[in-house]
């Protein structure tokens, strides 16, 4: 009987342990098709961002995870990118890089994260640096992200009085993954968004590259 007992308690205690976990990610399983849909690039209807950003908060109450930080942390940069006033863009950019730094704390190899945490920090006046050091943690933790590798070196254009050798080198490294791997990726961006100076400098280091690109992929 004491035994049987005991075994009770063990297992009540168990579930009083798990419960908190086990409510936030049904909170977060709500959330899931929201934050698809934002990770596609679609824009919510308020409905749709209500459930979002009300099924992260209500997760967090439970139980102290990584995910929904994250989630808010990405919306809010997805609106930001759609945002035009300075001000406004202001108040999002610091919205979503309080989240996201509360998120990597607790997933600190979460590479878009990191990436996503670099364009809100340089939006925020001062902290180029910072924006520079998310940059850098993005390209180390995840340094094959193929939907990364553009965005990084343009967000790297931007940042490049901030950036250090290291921080060049490890862009120049992106763009040689490109320029081997998805070289007409390379080609369009370049193009398209009129990069060839800023790709030609990346490529610099390696001459024979640099040619090649410039013979090969870029033509009128």
């Amino acid at each position: 009987m004491v035994l049987f007992v005991a075994g009770i308690g063990l297992s009540l205690w168990a579930l009083a342990a798990t419960a908190p976990r086990l409510l936030a990610h049904l909170n977060l399983a709500t959330a899931q098709p929201y934050i698809e849909m934002v990770n596609r690039g679609e824009m919510l209807s308020p409905d749709e961002r209500t459930i979002l950003v009300e099924a992260s908060r209500a997760a967090l109450d439970w139980a102290p995870l990584a995910e929904p930080h994250l989630n808010l942390g990405a919306l809010y940069v997805a609106e930001l990118a759609r945002e035009e006033d300075p001000v406004t863009r202001r108040i999002i950019a610091s919205e979503a890089a309080n989240e996201l730094e509360a998120g990597l704390a607790l997933r600190p190899l979460y590479s878009y994260g990191w990436m996503r945490l670099a364009v809100a920090r340089s939006v925020l006046l001062g902290q180029e640096g910072k924006a520079v050091d998310a940059l850098r943690s993005s390209l180390l933790t995840g340094p094959l992200a193929y939907d990364l590798m553009v965005p990084r070196l343009e967000l790297g254009r931007v940042l490049l009085p901030s950036l250090t050798p290291a921080d060049l080198d490890l862009l120049r490294q992106q763009t040689m993954r490109l320029y081997h791997a998805h070289n007409d990726t390379l080609r369009l961006y370049a193009v398209r968004m009129e990069r060839l100076d800023w790709v030609s400098f990346l490529l610099g280091h390696d001459p024979k590259a640099q040619t090649a690109f410039l013979k090969e992929f870029v033509r009128e």
